[in-house]
């Protein structure tokens, strides 16, 4: 690539400095694939979690309709005595 603008010409490099160069680059370029697998995978984590979280936060409001129903069936009974 900085060949092709000029910036750089590979005959300027010895065989033995390109192979580390490209040993060095292929290092970078695994490290990188591997943190966006994690990324990919933290991602569909959250996801997942906030999912999970909303189901949980409707069926805890459920429950606290439920909860407030029967408070007030108990209050009512309580006064009837």
């Amino acid at each position: 690539m900085l060949e092709k603008f000029g910036l750089v010409k590979i005959n300027d490099f010895s065989r033995r400095k390109l192979d580390v160069w490209k040993a060095r680059v292929m290092d970078v370029a695994k490290i990188c694939k591997e943190v966006v697998e994690e990324r990919d995978d933290l991602e569909r984590t959250c996801s997942r979690l906030q999912s999970k979280q909303g189901k949980l936060l409707t069926e805890n409001a459920r429950l606290k309709a439920k909860i407030s129903k029967l408070e007030r069936k108990v209050a009512r009974y309580g006064e009837g005595k």
